[in-house]
């Protein structure tokens, strides 16, 4: 039943609206209709009227406070320009949706990178877990006169054991670039020193040992102690082969 006089007093209102505008509009319509009446203008009363009487002070008295209030609408005019920001609203709010983008952006790259680890993180150089520091780039950079005996036992201290691999390839490349059978660069590739041993008889045990380093070093799963003892031999013979060739010329 409410529901009902509802309904009912809502088609009422528009009614009522309607009759009033109507109304309006017909009074309006009368008005405009009603023969307009002339008076005429007695000079004589009027000059009778204002006879002796100056508003000359009374002119001057407008005209100043005319003048007052320009002169105050001026500053209030020009303290509006002076306290108006350099920006808008909208202006500003632009700049926040870009700050907060940007920071959005920035938070994204960090939860990236904590979710994938180290895939994103540029390798480092110098390589440190416990006790002294081994520092591949400048090995790489005077590998002719490395000690690398001793980095390789400082990596095993460490437990380090893919390191270890990855110095005994150095000891390789240095014996081999000392023999001059290859010429050492630090951006050269592996496949550019095994075209350079194609024609040593040194060759298949040099790409024996180039493929192990690469399945170690860039391999998933980490070398354990056992691992690593298996694959240690084939690098000290190839290093030991090298030098006594060398003995026996």
């Amino acid at each position: 039943m409410l529901k009902i006089k509802t309904a009912f007093l809502c088609l009422l209102i528009p009614c009522f609206l309607w009759g009033q505008w109507s109304g309006q509009d017909a009074r309006g319509n009368l008005y405009h209709e009603e023969d307009i009446q002339e008076h005429p203008f007695d000079e004589d009363r009027w000059e009778e009227i204002v006879e002796g009487l100056d508003y000359t002070e009374q002119i001057r008295e407008v005209k100043k406070r005319e003048t007052v209030n320009a002169q105050q609408g001026q500053e209030g005019r020009d303290y509006e320009e002076s306290a108006r920001p350099p920006f808008s609203l909208n202006q500003g709010s632009g700049i926040m949706k870009i700050l907060i983008i940007l920071l959005a952006i920035v938070v994204l790259v960090f939860l990236l990178r904590g979710l994938m680890g180290s895939d994103l993180k540029v390798k480092n150089k110098k390589i440190k877990k416990k006790g002294e520091a081994i520092d591949i780039q400048r090995i790489e950079e005077d590998i002719e006169n490395a000690d690398l005996q001793h980095f390789i036992d400082q990596a095993l201290k460490n437990e380090q054991y893919a390191l270890a691999i990855r110095l005994y390839y150095l000891s390789a490349l240095k014996e081999l670039t000392l023999k001059k059978t290859i010429k050492w660069k630090k951006d050269k590739t592996n496949l550019d020193y095994l075209s350079e041993m194609r024609s040593s008889e040194h060759f298949h045990s040099f790409r024996s040992i180039t493929q192990i380093f690469e399945r170690v070093w860039y391999g998933e799963h980490p070398l354990d102690r056992e691992g690593f003892l298996k694959l240690e031999p084939e690098f000290k013979q190839f290093i030991n082969h090298l030098n006594e060739v060398e003995l026996v010329q």
